[in-house]
């Protein structure tokens, strides 16, 4: 059975897509199922950073739009990742109980300074979600 994850940030737009993405490249790398989703307390738009953050390892781009977790099923994952303390709050008050890890992860627009300083935020954020990735759902990815 494949392994099942929500990533949830405050708005859907840089953190949870990319976590969304980055678990899904890992599981095709390693040719094991995964489901992997995101979705916002709210509803923002996808930053424009993060089609290159993700070119950049050779992930692609999200396809989905920005979605808020009125339309999603927390009962339908196996783990539920909140990214920020809002989507903590606001995944257990719709029954996520146990299942919820928060992971406290930097929000990469609030980077100042020049284009590459900016990118280079938004990097760190990659890496340290990649990492933690890998670390906590890497046993779980085996072949199908």
């Amino acid at each position: 059975m494949a392994l099942k994850v929500l990533f949830v940030c405050n708005q859907n737009s840089i953190r949870s897509p990319m976590a969304e993405i980055l678990l899904r490249d890992l599981a095709a790398r390693r040719g094991a199922e995964a489901v992997s989703r995101s979705a916002g307390v709210y509803e923002g738009a996808l930053d424009p950073f993060l089609p290159t953050i993700l070119g950049e390892i050779g992930a692609p781009a999200p396809h989905d739009p920005p979605r808020d977790l009125t339309d999603v099923d927390v009962t339908e994952f196996d783990a539920l990742v909140a990214l920020t303390l809002e989507a903590e709050a606001a995944l257990k008050e719709r029954g996520g109980g146990d299942r919820v890890e928060y992971w406290a992860t930097d929000n990469p627009s609030l980077t100042g300074g020049s284009r590459d300083q900016i990118l280079e935020g938004y990097r760190r954020v990659r890496e340290q979600l990649a990492s933690r990735i890998a670390a906590r759902f890497g046993k779980a990815l085996t072949e199908t």
